[in-house]
């Protein structure tokens, strides 16, 4: 009876909530379109990126050199297209431009900032170790594989599910090759209607760990089938703060992401992208709408690793990461 008292109080507490009243109260206003189609057709820049209107079906070349080897001139993609929309959804009128919008969520510059997002420090984070697969012993990682360039995260009812390919305005992919960057790079693209999620990270210059175990995976990664890609992409959570509700519903524990969400890949001579589509999964969705309710006081760091299966190919090592901090999505631009 103690234990049923003090979730209700617990309830109580979370409920009356600034943010969990406005997610709410915006969650009614979308369970009416929650199967709807969306409202408009796409553009070739809009769901596709300017790939023809084919899931994933990019151009895709050859890229050689001593980091891909492979030949990757094939189509990839498992062909399941069904973005579906959050309960949250709304159309462009309904979204309008909110005051205090702004251009783009920028990187944390001092401790305590909100609305922000930054880099991470992988050394903290315990990944499988060299003789994991005989003692099932985990070790500290080294330092994040890829160099994290930048995200994007902003509002839309037409999502991009090739981003680097889209010719859409505000692309930071496109920003990074005008700059004159050239290195490959790997995009997380998260669909999350009505949001979309885009985290870049490029491949350091002669990096040192070209020839190592976990310079071998990603090289192999790059040229695998998205089957095998799927059983080796993991994420791994690590809650800086939360309401407790949200706390349980995003365990700390490594998660294989093709596993549990559709994921197509796009190969191209200067790029990877692994675009996730998130609302595919009731269980994302549940977990989303709780994090979207409490975004105001919810701050979380995510570390992607190529899963090492054999013993030549650990011990692992953080591929990258990246925080996010107490985002507004009131404040988030439309696009």
């Amino acid at each position: 009876t103690r234990g049923i008292v003090h979730l209700g109080d617990w309830c109580a507490d979370f409920m009356e909530q600034p943010g969990v009243s406005a997610f709410l109260h915006r969650g009614r206003e979308g369970e009416l379109r929650e199967d709807a189609e969306f409202d408009h057709p796409l553009s070739d820049e809009g769901l596709y990126g300017g790939c023809n209107g084919t899931w994933s079906s990019s151009v895709l070349r050859e890229r050689r050199g001593p980091l891909f080897s492979c030949c990757l001139g094939r189509e990839t993609g498992n062909g399941k297209d069904n973005i579906s929309q959050s309960p949250m959804a709304r159309t462009t009128s309904s979204f309008g431009t909110p005051s205090g919008e702004v251009d783009r969520i920028g990187r944390r510059t001092r401790v305590g900032q909100a609305n922000c997002w930054d880099d991470v420090d992988p050394t903290l984070m315990m990944i499988r170790g060299q003789d994991y697969l005989v003692d099932r012993c985990k070790v500290l990682s080294g330092g994040s594989m890829l160099k994290l360039m930048n995200l994007d995260v902003y509002r839309t009812d037409e999502p991009v599910v090739h981003y680097a390919a889209s010719k859409r305005a505000g692309n930071i992919v496109d920003q990074i090759r005008r700059s004159g960057d050239n290195r490959f790079l790997f995009v997380m693209n998260w669909l999350v209607i009505p949001y979309q999620f885009v985290v870049v990270w490029a491949v350091p210059d002669n990096a040192l760990w070209l020839d190592s175990p976990e310079g071998c995976l990603w090289n192999r990664f790059v040229g695998m089938c998205d089957d095998d890609r799927n059983n080796r992409l993991k994420l791994i959570p690590r809650v800086i703060e939360a309401p407790g509700l949200v706390r349980r519903a995003l365990p700390e524990t490594p998660s294989i992401i093709g596993r549990k969400l559709p994921i197509s890949y796009f190969v191209c001579e200067d790029h990877l992208e692994a675009s996730i589509n998130v609302m595919s999964s009731s269980m994302g969705r549940h977990t989303l709408n709780l994090m979207a309710g409490a975004a105001t006081s919810f701050s979380v760091e995510i570390y992607i690793v190529i899963e090492g299966q054999a013993a030549h190919e650990l011990p692992e090592r953080i591929l990258g990461g990246f925080s996010v901090l107490r985002l507004d999505l009131e404040r988030l631009p439309f696009r």
